[in-house]
């Protein structure tokens, strides 16, 4: 270890000098223990290049379907516009680090209610239960864990958000029970992949879900 004879320091790494006298200081140097430590931009971009894909494919898709079904269905439109937040919101949430998987959770609930809504007062025609909902609970969580895998996170950092998701699925009970969903396949494997999603995190991660919970509900 490096040592200032002069203000009888002792220096850990490598310097020529003392960072207090500035005076020359002997012995021999020893790696850092807070080494400078740059993150990989390569896996970043990369995963930004691969959503942004995903983002132009989608739309291509969803105008194509416009030009075959004609362009008077609502549901469309919501569909383009939460794929243009979920690439936003990625991008924002991987260059400066935000915490994209609750952006785009908290803005998917805020769409899906707007959409049932939208239909609930335009007459009931069933499209928001009968295929938006159940898309919604089978793309997010797979896009969670796409991000939490893609920008390498630790598991706590999104297994609530995740089980939260699979949760709430359950809500499509709501409109399936009483009948008003007179096609109800789409909700049915949606909730059926919820519950087997969320089985799996708590069989296999329950200790990450302990460690996730406990900074917020002290469990």
């Amino acid at each position: 270890m490096q040592k200032c004879e002069a203000c009888n320091i002792r220096i850990i790494g490598s310097k020529e000098r003392c960072p207090l006298c500035g005076r020359t200081i002997s012995g021999g140097s020893v790696p850092d223990v807070y080494p400078n430590h740059l993150p990989e931009k390569k896996g970043i971009f990369s995963f930004i290049r691969i959503w942004t894909f995903v983002f132009v494919a989608a739309e291509v898709f969803f105008l194509t379907l416009q030009f075959m079904i004609g362009f008077d269905h609502i549901w469309i439109y919501w569909a383009e516009a939460s794929v243009f937040l979920v690439w936003l919101n990625t991008f924002i949430g991987a260059v400066y680090k935000s915490n994209i998987v609750r952006n785009i959770t908290s803005q998917a609930y805020i769409v899906a209610a707007i959409c049932v809504a939208s239909d609930i007062l335009s007459g009931f025609r069933g499209w928001s239960v009968k295929w938006l909902l159940p898309v919604m609970f089978v793309v997010l969580p797979i896009l969670i864990i796409s991000i939490g895998k893609g920008l390498k996170w630790n598991l706590e950092g999104y297994i609530l958000y995740l089980i939260l998701m699979c949760l709430l699925s359950f809500v499509q009970l709501i409109w399936l029970i009483p009948g008003l969903n007179t096609f109800p396949y789409p909700a049915l494997i949606s909730i059926a992949f919820c519950v087997v999603i969320t089985a799996a995190v708590f069989i296999f991660f329950f200790h990450e879900i302990r460690n996730a919970g406990t900074p917020r509900f002290h469990i």
